[in-house]
């Protein structure tokens, strides 16, 4: 069933003393201690209905001929009330009340209304007496103990729970102003209008329930806890009654979880010079037996039996010597200078044994000379009689047992013998490397000295390379016209004489000439008119029909040339005329020419041919009047073949453009 949200939210909160949203901590849950529905005798009996002289009264019956329930009406047989007059009636039940300080309300509601008719519902002391006689005695009573305590549902449009007489389920949190003792549960109805809508209320399935203390306890295996006159270790739920300030019993619920405790023997092994810390945060250094204990992770003691034992540690006085630039590696060390050194080793049982190496550095000597001489000589300086490049050395010892070294670097210079492998150009001088003015090919030799004093002796292989030049004017190439020539790297396309300067393998340089011939293409348009029934022929061909005939021919230069025919052919003498009386002028032109057009078509496209062919422009104009006047301004100077098809025919004129 679909409710209404705000009608919803509305009615929850109405049944409030303080208008508080219904919900339950995660250790509350609930127990319900009256329940009606009116169905049955006993049910129906524990409620009293104080109408007074109302016109409209509390029943309880089926008004919908189905369910029992507790509703206004001003018959008894339907939830129907008379609007002629106002109304205040009362229903109440007593109730023993737990010993909760609050109680949960829960109950079908369909209620309607208008204006300032409302429902109030609250829990009163069983000495509250409900006796009106009438609606103004109720209202009288209202004021005095209603505004303190009922839960008031005004009936306004904003407030409706719906108009179609649909039940819904509302619920809140009452206080309870008498815990552990008899309340009553009170229900007023007050129409105060003349107009009124259906229904009045109708009130089914009430339901009271109080809310349950839970506990969670939590306690280690060898500790115990009391419930009542219980003593349980026992994972479990269990349930205790006691009393509450107001001497009634209250239920609480204990959800009771045992954890287990352990015990651990552990073997522990520290260095002589170490110390073990026990959970209790004593420090131990002795070998032995110690008891312990540490919490787990649910905080229960569990005990640690640890047994304790002592290694040896060592330590170690080396005294060593090393020369000058050599390295102590012994014992892990890295040393190079006089000192004492310590570190901190682990021997084979794992405890720290530390070495000290007490270091003495003796003086080492070494001397280093660097040298030359040239091929063929020796070098008997500081002891040495060697004639190869190479180092050498001679080793003494001094008294502390260290090496005093003689070093030789000796460099051998050859005598050089240098090839130079060079080229000149055909009328060039070659004058490098001290040689000079040489201009024939051949083999040249020089001696010379070079910087370190030998004799240095240089060849010069030189190569006279020659020139070229191309051009006896006999390499000419022919093209036809809108072909391309590629003529070292450029792109040739008009006629004329083209030569390039380049450079041989040798880098001399070489003239590339040629002429270019470009032969015309070209491209003839006519239009020829003839009588139905005679023929035409073009290029071998002939043609008898109407039509647009294009033909490609070979020049004498092996170009193609494109004719187009424009042939036209009349059935009368008239379409001869016609085509005979067509005019241009003036002829030449240089911005506007004149067509006069003796025919009726609408409109005539003209095309523009220069005397290669090419469709230089082409468009369409409206006839007027039988005059057309055509810009030409944009055309080259030339001549032009000026084609007109209109009306189904075709007409060619010649214009010469200035």
């Amino acid at each position: 069933m679909a409710y209404k949200l705000a009608g919803r939210l509305f009615v929850a909160c109405f049944l409030l003393f303080s208008c508080n949203v219904l919900a339950f901590a995660d250790n509350d849950s609930v127990s319900e201690f009256y329940t009606c529905g009116f169905e049955t005798a006993v049910e129906q009996n524990q409620w009293t209905l104080k109408n007074g002289s109302c016109t409209n009264k509390w029943y309880i019956g089926k008004p919908d001929g189905e369910n029992q329930c507790l509703f206004v009406s001003s018959n008894g047989t339907d939830t129907a009330y008379k609007v002629s007059a106002s109304s205040c009636v009362i229903a109440y039940t007593e109730l023993a009340l737990p010993a909760s300080d609050s109680i949960i309300l829960e109950m079908d509601i369909n209620v309607n209304g208008e204006g300032s008719d409302y429902l109030k519902v609250f829990l009163a002391p069983t000495d509250v007496d409900f006796a009106p006689t009438n609606a103004q005695n109720a209202t009288g009573f209202a004021a005095k103990y209603y505004s303190e305590n009922a839960f008031k549902f005004v009936l306004t449009d904003n407030y409706y729970i719906n108009k179609l007489n649909a039940k819904q389920t509302v619920t809140a949190v009452v206080k309870n102003p008498v815990p552990c003792s008899t309340a009553k549960l009170v229900f007023v109805w007050r129409n105060d209008k003349s107009v009124g809508e259906q229904p009045a209320p109708v009130i089914d399935n009430i339901r009271l329930k109080a809310k349950m203390t839970v506990i969670d306890k939590a306690i280690c295996k060898n500790e115990y806890f009391a419930i009542g006159n219980k003593i349980i270790n026992q994972s479990g739920i269990y349930y205790d009654t006691v009393k509450t300030q107001a001497q009634c019993d209250s239920i609480i619920k204990y959800n009771l979880t045992v954890y287990d405790t352990f015990i651990v023997h552990k073997d522990v092994t520290i260095c002589s010079n170490g110390t073990y810390v026990l959970n209790s945060g004593v420090q131990v250094n002795k070998a032995g037996d110690y008891i312990d204990k540490y919490l787990t992770i649910n905080g229960c003691d569990s005990t640690v039996y640890v047994h304790l034992k002592i290694l040896s540690a060592f330590d170690t006085v080396i005294y060593d010597t090393i020369c000058e630039g050599s390295v102590y590696t012994d014992y892990g060390f890295y040393l190079t200078k006089t000192g004492k050194y310590s570190d901190t080793l682990q021997c084979y049982n794992g405890c720290d044994s530390i070495v000290t190496v007490d270091l003495q550095v003796n003086i080492s000597y070494s001397t280093t000379y660097v040298d030359t001489i040239c091929t063929g000589e020796t070098y008997n300086k500081n002891g040495f009689n060697v004639s190869q490049s190479g180092v050498y050395t001679n080793q003494m010892q001094t008294t502390d047992g260290c090496d005093s070294i003689v070093q030789l670097l000796l460099t051998v210079n050859d005598t050089l013998m240098t090839d130079i492998y060079d080229t000149i150009c055909d009328g060039s001088v070659y004058n490098a490397y001290n040689f000079e003015n040489k201009t024939q090919t051949g083999v040249y030799t020089d001696k010379l000295q070079s910087v370190d004093g030998c004799d240095s002796i240089v060849q010069l292989f030189l190569t006279v390379m020659p020139s070229y030049f191309e051009s006896d004017g006999s390499d000419t190439v022919e093209i036809c016209q809108g072909e391309t020539y590629e003529f070292n790297g450029k792109t040739l396309f008009n006629s004329g004489y083209y030569e390039e300067n380049l450079y041989t393998a040798g880098g001399c340089d070489s003239l590339v000439s040629v002429t270019l011939v470009v032969n015309s293409v070209y491209w003839a348009v006519d239009s020829v008119t003839i009588q139905s029934g005679e023929k035409y022929t073009l290029n071998g061909k002939i043609y008898t029909q109407s039509g647009t005939y294009t033909d490609t021919l070979i020049s004498v230069n092996s170009c193609d040339s494109i004719v187009t025919l424009y042939l036209e052919v009349l059935s009368s003498l008239s379409e001869v005329s016609d085509l005979q009386m067509i005019s241009l002028f003036p002829n030449p032109a240089a911005e506007n020419i004149n067509i006069n057009l003796n025919s009726s078509a609408n409109q005539v496209n003209i095309s523009f041919f220069n005397t290669i062919g090419e469709n230089i422009k082409t468009l369409q104009q409206p006839i007027t009047d039988g005059t057309l006047m055509i810009d030409v301004s944009d055309l080259p100077k030339g001549m032009y073949k000026v084609v007109l098809h209109y009306d189904g025919k075709s007409a060619v004129k010649t214009l010469i453009k200035q």
